[in-house]
């Protein structure tokens, strides 16, 4: 499964943004098997059959999906912290096999929560359309940084997230 990214930021006195990427693997291709057996000799254990079953799997996963989330967060902080209030808009297609397309929007705005209410409202909005794997987060959290690292603009900025499937 793939999906498409486009995010467009900008603001008062800035210039445009813009983040795109298609077919981008969505996270369930990612082969934890190597990822497994890399973190396991640099720790020094050889990989016995009882340590790398189903369990250890379902950990890592957990463990990356905490750090990556906690990478979304910093991001969300700093853009927050430099750029001060604006609005975060996400938009969500999701196409089905045996049922029609659904979707979802939500604008949120940046500035006076917390970065955490606002990247769990994101996350939210990612969830309701079953696309809140690894590929999605981690593109929106690589566009969002771009926008940060780029925008020069004083607040009031509009940040357009638009994922499809």
């Amino acid at each position: 499964m793939s999906f498409n990214i486009h995010v467009s930021g900008g603001g008062p006195g800035s210039r445009r943004f813009l983040y795109q990427r298609s077919n981008v693997p969505d996270g369930d291709e990612w082969d934890l098997s190597t990822v497994e057996t890399q973190v396991l000799s640099r720790v020094g254990i050889s990989a016995p059959p009882s340590i790398t079953g189903s369990a250890t799997r379902h950990a890592m996963m957990a463990m990356s999906r905490i750090a990556q989330i906690h990478m979304l967060v910093t991001v969300v902080t700093m853009i927050m912290a430099e750029h001060r209030a604006g609005t975060l808009s996400v938009a969500v297609r999701h196409h089905h096999t045996l049922w029609p397309t659904t979707g979802g929007f939500s604008s949120i705005r940046m500035g006076g929560d917390r970065p955490a209410t606002v990247v769990r409202d994101l996350l939210r909005v990612l969830q309701a359309q079953g696309i809140d794997k690894w590929g999605p987060i981690i593109e929106i959290m690589a566009a969002l940084s771009g926008f940060q690292t780029s925008y020069d603009g004083r607040p009031g900025y509009t940040i357009l997230v638009i994922v499809s499937d």
